[in-house]
């Protein structure tokens, strides 16, 4: 059986692993971010690209 411990551990890489994604410093394109990110009742995939390439322009702003 899993710790409670564990579980946070577990659900915090998985959420850092997706920022990570999310702007880019993995690798990864807009575009295989914003595909990875879609699902079919999310918001449609030229959005997420958009809001994906902002995020990012914020970011390296900052």
């Amino acid at each position: 059986m899993t710790s409670r411990q564990q579980a946070i551990t577990a659900a915090g890489e998985c959420i850092a692993d997706g920022y990570r994604t999310l702007l880019g410093l993995d690798g990864t394109s807009v575009e295989d971010a914003a595909r990875a990110a879609w699902t079919p009742t999310g918001p449609p995939l030229r959005i997420l690209v958009d809001r994906i390439r902002e995020r990012r322009r914020q970011t390296a702003a900052a």
